[in-house]
């Protein structure tokens, strides 16, 4: 092999490595909570252990995620009658994550559980738009991977690594998204189980980059 096919071969190793590369999370303070809750490794959040006896208080980032965000966490809940439960109560549908603007209820992103059933609702310009698509039917007791990217055309929930569901045609505008609340909506609706590695970016995050995240399982979800 002579010495300018080696450059091509290595400068393709170097642009297929930079593809897939992972950016680096934005900046994401724990809630304060009792020490068997609240989980970190290096600052960041390594795991959450929700229970239904306690709310975490929400906590604000530094500045609002850009229009193209992308968030991501592992989770699992345990078995409970709130999953299953149709309508809207205090206990019900289950929440995993809350992402809320500072004008509250300007603009908000809820993860949720609703009849079982894994889905992303999106609220702006005064309506609640649920994405579409095939949602995941959630079994107590076992890990799901999840990652929603938000671009110009809109969001998308991967779970596990596939694509689950998308924004309908007219999304509405998340560009004021700062306050988070971890497994709970205004206190209430709380989630009983554990979550992983939740992170921000401030991007809309690949299909590639999402697979890859995917691939590097954190010890404690396998």
């Amino acid at each position: 092999m002579n010495h300018r096919a080696v450059a091509l071969f290595l400068l393709t190793l170097t642009t297929a490595g930079a593809l897939c590369a992972q950016p680096q999370p934005l900046p994401l303070t724990p809630p304060r909570a009792p020490a068997d809750t609240v989980f970190l490794r290096e600052g960041a959040i390594e795991k959450l252990v929700l229970t239904p006896r306690v709310a975490l208080p929400a906590v604000k980032l530094p500045a609002p995620l850009a229009a193209e965000h992308s968030i991501s966490f592992w989770f699992r809940v345990e078995d409970s009658p709130a999953l299953w439960t149709t309508g809207y109560g205090d206990e019900h549908p289950v929440t995993i994550l809350d992402v809320n603007a500072t004008e509250r209820d300007s603009q908000r992103l809820v993860f949720r559980i609703m009849e079982g059933r894994f889905e992303v609702t999106a609220y702006g310009d005064g309506k609640w738009k649920a994405l579409r698509g095939l949602a995941t039917k959630v079994k107590p007791g076992q890990w799901y991977f999840a990652v929603y990217t938000r671009s110009a055309q809109g969001g998308i929930l991967y779970v596990n690594g596939d694509i689950a569901l998308r924004s309908p045609a007219a999304a509405p505008a998340h560009d004021r998204l700062q306050i988070v609340a971890f497994g709970n909506f205004d206190r209430r609706r709380r989630m009983n189980g554990t979550l992983l590695e939740p992170r921000l970016y401030g991007l809309a995050l690949t299909k590639d980059q999402v697979r890859d995240l995917f691939q590097s399982r954190p010890q404690a979800a396998r």
